[in-house]
């Protein structure tokens, strides 16, 4: 699910009109994407969400895989650092909400892939 929403994040900064363009005309500005203000180089931002959701989707895979350790710890170093970033972004600039749900759709999959993997190990 958190992938979906990092995919939306991509389409949303292409076709979403967001910045207001000024113009020499009186009544409402008009507005375009931030791929059509900053260009295709700006596509790279939104892709970081999606990048992480991808790792920590593998880390959860591996963990529940596996019954190692270090997945777990760094799927949820990686959904920590979405959450950090996402309230640095709320803070600085607006698109911390848009990366709101993505935090905690990463929590969530890291808490539920611990608890099966805590849950499936053999108790000494």
């Amino acid at each position: 699910m958190a992938a979906a929403w990092g995919i939306l994040l991509i389409v949303l900064a292409a076709v979403l009109p967001v910045i207001t363009v000024a113009s020499n005309h009186a009544g409402p500005q008009p507005r375009v994407s931030l791929v059509r203000y900053y260009g295709r180089d700006v596509l790279w931002l939104p892709a970081i969400p999606f990048l992480i959701s991808i790792a920590v989707g593998g880390l959860v895979r591996l963990l529940i895989a596996t019954q190692w350790r270090w997945p777990g710890v760094m799927a949820w170093a990686l959904a920590g650092a979405t959450v950090l970033a996402a309230l640095a972004g709320f803070a600085t600039i607006i698109i911390g909400v848009y990366i709101l749900p993505m935090r905690f759709l990463l929590c969530l999959s890291a808490s539920a892939a611990s608890s099966e993997s805590s849950a499936s190990r053999p108790t000494a």
